[in-house]
């Protein structure tokens, strides 16, 4: 380029320095009316030859009169080309310029290249057209340089068009481009990737694999071919002049790369070559060397825009001479335009045009093919083919005789043009059920099964030099057994990497900003792998940058559901009718008992039989409030009524209108149950992806597919989906595992894939379902990379398993499997049958029942045993005092006959020894005197007034008397009944008789011993021997009705006397060692029996023993004259109770400083116990 720039500056000095000569003109130059020329010169430098110069001029007057036709006249002007570029552009001012010519026709001269370049410089400098016949350099398009330069012969990148032609036809699709670094090396690889790009929107896409640039007129170029010999593909692009092609031929014949296999095109240049092997390709342009030729289209052309210029005229004369500076020729601008605007059909080199660059289109090139002649053993080149225009179709065509091309080595059947591989690198993605994978330890001795699973590396893109990255699993499934069979069938090995990433999506790259594919396509793409077994699937998307195989397994979209149960609640048995009707039916049976118990009471005709005779009608039971209910239940639940009807007719009546009621409300909650049960279904499925939830969905209605895979570019692509897309973009899953684990924890409603794989979720999982039918039908294939040589092989071989039935065994095996009696009772298209998950609330509703009789039989078994308990007490009660009344009775009577009573009551007290004995205090001694019965002391009169004589010898000791009254029935009756109404506790026993006896060998631990209040009437009466008097004294617990009782009489007159003195112990204590006569005691017990039965409302809480009432002054009765009583009722009380609460405690309670209390039972306090 500078070395033109120079040449450039050297003819602009020129012409400044170079005189012009006056140009004279005998005849002046004649215009036409309107003061247009009418005479037009036309320059010519051509080539030496004279026969040349003489078609020039002859094409010229035939021109003017055949397409000037008189308008105007035509004028020649020729020059010699010169191999010197500066005085050919000296020649063009001085021979040229000078004589005003129009436009220029330029040749190329036999030896040098730069002369054509000095005119066009020289005459471009004005405007001046120039047309050149033989000149191909590409620098000539450039218009910055050669403003005004057209040609009629193609540049040499125009080839580049037959190239990408021959391409198509031989269907190779992976080649390697070699070209020199001149600018016809760079245009010829620029329009070649110009054009394949076109291929691209055809979906024929060419891939260069390499591009190799070497500097030409190099000695050897070995470096450059060792580095195409490395590349998959072997179809070779050449362009190179002759010497330099001749080189690199000799050089690839060393490494043997022109062979069989091989395949050389090559362009006009290096065709040339004698060293240009057997079986290369190679163009030539027809009529490249013609020279007349091309000056005959070139006069044409130049005649028709003349003639138009003329008719536009407003035209003005060239320039004259070169020393006119800084002034251009508007004319010739306009004279370019309409030269580059003509279109010459049937010219002698075929359809002539120009292109904006002013290079000439629809040039005709024949396809050569370099043959041996094996007879005369040498090479010659065969036309195969033509690329030409075609008037019928207006394009240019390539026609090939494929049957006569002879190919390196000699061969008739076309080369693949690619080094096939046997070793493959396959990719895969882990995929149920297509591919399995399971972690293995290598270094623990862990192996794959040789029979059903193949070693498959992890494959990590961003790591994949690094070592040690890779960690090792087994892989088996479906797409594993397709790749063992393609193996076995294409003879190939390989080897076989998992990946887990995507499958990859066209995405912009942030750093170049590109749109480059991601996942196992851009792998594929970017050549790191050549084959790709997996679920994926065909889409014009994806088949723009990769080959796929004819599908191997045909599917569809389809979405996946969770299986929604039938509706079935708790309750479900109350849904025939709504809660409102449930309250009032509630309602309506208690009121409807209630108005029949009202109506039953109030008739005057419910609680009587009508008979024959009123006076003896019977009376019976009326119907309660119970009965009543029971009855309005009955009827309602249609149970049995076996008692407690109605008696009177208004109720009777009342009862049919319930019963009336009763049916009808059953009936129809009995047919809405039916309805509810049978006819309670799941919510329906989804029908299809044109489904509302789907095209307007709820907030809690939630779907996605996987981000980047195909069921998201279809979605993506279609437009009516387009509000769909919208909604689930940024919901989208990185993995099918990851959405169909969220389908199942109903964290996502639908799940849009692959149809074979929901399918197998689905056979697997009957809590999953698909839901609608089919869409976006596609298929699965082995994606390949493009222009792969395996990629019909692997097609064959796939129609050939679907065929043989491989592929139906592979679903069967793997996708189809049996389970369908599993998931048959769950399906919603079955009859609807009960369940208990139907009728669970009825049976809760019974264990309700049970459960709650079970407690209610609880509460009436204790309540029972209460009762029993209390009766039992009370009948004891009875039973003893009925005993003892008897035995008072006959004790009664037999002493009121005995003269020895009569006789005690008129002699008074005497003991048994006949003689008295004083009694010295010593100390005080503490007796319970409510425990003793209100009676008198005394049985007399007379021993009464003994008493009160004793109580004035013995200093004032108080002694009380007590009034002794009959036993009647009634008071026994009001106790029993008390006990009866009174609730007295089960480990309480109930009252019994005094007690009368102290054991003489623990007299002494008895006396310091005592017991806490039993009673709310108990008291404590001490006995004071040092004041000589005796004080009661009330209990804490003592309650309100002994208070309000009548106040005793103090006890007074017991003389000391009747204590011994020999009677007390050392220790201060009285030592009971007196025992009264037969007499005494039966006196004794009958004075308290009959003071126990007048305190029956008012029990005693403690009795005396006999042996502390046992004194002197007590009479001795023999027991030969009375009868020994019964043991009293307090033993016979303690008795029972021993037997009925054995393990009783007894209390003790320690009495105060000078007190001793008496040992006692801690009996109840109530007054209702007995």
């Amino acid at each position: 380029m500078s070395f033109c720039f120079f040449y450039l500056l050297t003819i602009y000095t020129l012409i400044e320095n170079v005189r012009p000569q006056a140009y004279l003109n005998d005849e002046e130059a004649y215009s036409d009316w309107n003061g247009n020329p009418v005479e037009y010169t036309i320059g010519g430098v051509l080539s030496g030859q004279k026969d040349v110069y003489e078609h020039f001029n002859n094409v010229v007057q035939e021109l003017e009169s055949t397409i000037m036709r008189g308008k105007m006249s035509l004028n020649t002007s020729t020059q010699a080309m010169d191999t010197n570029p500066i005085k050919t552009a000296i020649t063009v001012c001085d021979q040229l310029i000078q004589r005003q010519v129009y436009a220029i026709v330029v040749s190329k001269p036999e030896n040098g290249d730069l002369s054509p370049a000095s005119v066009s410089y020289t005459a471009g400098f004005y405007h001046i057209p120039v047309i050149g016949i033989s000149s191909r350099d590409s620098a000539f398009s450039d218009k910055n340089i050669h403003v005004s330069f057209l040609r009629t012969v193609p540049p040499y990148s125009h080839q580049a068009d037959v190239w990408v032609e021959m391409l198509k036809l031989f269907k190779y699709r992976q080649l390697v481009f070699i070209h020199s670094s001149d600018t016809d090396g760079r245009a010829l690889l620029g329009r070649f990737q110009t054009k394949t790009q076109d291929l691209q929107a055809d979906d024929q896409e060419v891939k260069v694999e390499k591009v190799e640039e070497f500097e030409p007129g190099q000695g050897s170029y070995l470096q450059t071919l060792l580095k195409i010999e490395e590349c998959q593909a072997r179809v070779y692009f050449l362009y190179a002049n002759t010497d330099d092609a001749t080189q690199i031929f000799a050089d690839a014949t060393t490494l043997n790369m022109t062979g069989a296999g091989y395949v050389w095109i090559v362009t006009e240049q290096a065709l040339k070559s004698p060293m240009v092997p057997s079986g290369t390709l190679g163009l030539e342009l027809v009529n490249a060397n013609d020279e007349k030729a091309h000056i005959n289209d070139t006069l044409h052309i130049l005649a028709q825009a003349l003639l138009e210029l003329y008719n536009e005229g407003n035209i003005t004369e060239a320039p004259s001479n070169c020393n006119i500076s800084g002034v251009l020729w508007e004319t010739g601008k306009r004279l370019f335009d309409d030269i580059q605007k003509q279109v010459l059909e049937d010219g002698a080199t075929g359809r002539v045009a120009f292109d904006s660059m002013g290079d000439r289109i629809y040039a005709e090139y024949d396809i050569t093919n370099i043959q041996n002649d094996r007879r005369n053993n040498f090479q010659k080149g065969v036309v195969v083919g033509k690329y030409h225009y075609s008037k019928e179709r207006h394009r240019m065509e390539l026609h090939l005789d494929e049957e006569n091309i002879k190919w390196p080595g000699d061969l008739t059947q076309k080369p693949t043009g690619l080094m096939i591989p046997t070793h493959l690198h396959v990719l895969t993605i882990v995929e149920k059920p297509f591919v399995y994978e399971r972690l293995i330890d290598p270094s623990k001795g862990e192996k794959c099964n040789s029979t059903s699973e193949i070693e498959c590396p992890m494959y990590y893109p961003m790591a994949r030099n690094i070592p040690g990255a890779e960690r090792m699993y087994c892989c088996s499934g479906y797409c594993i057994d397709l790749l063992k069979l393609l193996a076995e069938h294409c003879n190939f090995t390989y080897s076989l990497h998992v990946s887990f990433i995507e499958y990859g999506s066209l995405e912009r790259n942030n750093e170049t900003g590109k749109l480059e594919w991601n996942g196992l396509i851009g792998e594929l793409v970017d050549g790191t792998a050549d084959l790709i077994v997996a679920p994926l699937t065909i889409n014009p998307e994806r088949a723009h940058v990769m080959e796929f195989s004819k599908p191997f397994k045909y599917q569809g979209i389809t979405i996946l559901q969770k299986r929604q149960p039938r509706a079935s609640q708790l309750v479900s048995f109350l849904q025939p009718f709504k809660y409102t009707l449930w309250v009032l039916v509630l309602v309506s049976v208690h009121i409807v008992a209630l108005c029949l118990y009202l109506l039953d009471r109030f008739s005057p005709f419910g609680r009587f039989h009508s008979g024959p005779d009123p006076g003896n009608v019977q009376k019976e039971e009326s119907l309660n409030f119970t009965s009543a209910i029971w009855f309005a239940w009955g009827v309602l639940l249609n149970s049995g009524i076996g008692e407690g009807t109605p008696r009177s007719f208004s109720a009777r009546v009342l009862g049919m209108v319930w019963a009336g009621f009763a049916m009808i409300i059953v009936a129809s909650y009995t047919a809405n149950l039916a309805a509810f049960l049978v006819l309670d279904k799941p919510q329906t499925s989804l029908t299809g992806i044109n489904d509302p939830r789907l095209r307007n969905p709820m907030e809690n209605f939630t779907y996605a597919t996987v981000k980047g895979s195909s069921v998201d570019m279809y979605f993506r692509r279609q437009v009516e989906l387009s509000n769909m897309y919208r909604t689930m973009e940024g919901k989208h899953y990185r993995s099918p595992e990851e959405a169909i684990r969220a389908v199942k924890e109903e964290k996502l409603k639908a799940f849009i894939w692959d149809s074979s794989r929901l399918e197998y979720e689905a056979a697997r999982d009957c809590d999953l379902i698909t839901a609608g039918d089919l869409f976006g039908r596609s298929g699965y294939g082995v994606g390949l990379q493009k222009g792969s040589p395996w990629a019909d092989k692997v097609t064959l071989a796939i129609l050939d398993f679907h065929e043989s039935g491989k592929m139906e065994d592979l679903d069967n095996k793997w996708i189809l499997l049996n389970n369908d009696d599993d998931c048959k009772a769950k399906d919603d298209n079955s009859p609807a049958t009960l369940g208990l998950r139907n009728m669970r609330g009825v049976f809760i509703l019974v264990g309700v029942g049970i459960i709650g009789g079970l407690g209610l039989i609880v509460i009436e078994i204790i309540y029972k045993k209460h009762q029993m308990r209390k009766q039992k007490r009370t009948d004891m009660a009875r039973m003893a005092i009925n005993k003892w009344r008897g035995a008072i009775e006959r004790r009664r009577n037999l002493r009121m006959s005995k003269d020895n009573i009569r006789s005690l009551r008129h002699n008074g007290l005497r003991g048994s020894g006949g003689s008295s004995t004083a009694l010295t205090p010593i100390d005080s001694y503490t007796l319970s005197v409510d425990t003793l019965p209100r009676r008198e002391l005394y049985p007399s009169d007379s021993t009464w007034r003994l008493a009160m004589d004793a109580r004035q010898s013995s200093g004032g000791i108080a002694v009380h008397r007590n009034s002794c009254g009959s036993v009647n029935r009634l008071n026994v009756d009001n106790w029993a009944k008390q006990a009866d109404d009174d609730e007295v506790s089960s480990s309480t026993p109930p009252p019994v008789p005094p007690h009368r006896s102290y054991s003489h060998e623990d007299s002494k631990s008895t006396l310091r011993k005592s017991t806490a209040p039993h009673h709310s009437h108990s008291s404590l009466l001490i006995l004071d021997v040092n004041s000589g008097g005796i004080n009661p004294s009330k209990s804490p617990s003592s309650s309100e009705s002994s208070r309000k009782r009548k106040k005793r009489p103090p006890l007074s007159g017991i003389s000391p006397s009747r204590m011994n003195n020999n009677n007390w112990d050392g220790g201060g204590h009285p030592s009971l060692h007196h025992h009264p006569s037969d007499e005494e005691e039966e006196e004794i017990d009958i004075n308290n029996q009959c003071n126990s039965i007048n305190n029956i409302d008012d029990p005693p809480s403690q009795s005396m023993s006999l042996h502390d009432m046992s004194s002197p002054e007590f009479p001795s009765i023999g027991s030969d004259r009375i009868p020994k009583p019964p043991p009293p009722p307090r033993l016979y009380w303690q008795q029972q109770q021993q037997q009925m609460y054995p393990g009783h405690h007894y209390h003790h309670h320690t009495a105060a400083p000078g007190q001793q209390r008496v040992r006692r039972r801690n009996y109840p306090t109530d007054d209702s116990d007995v």
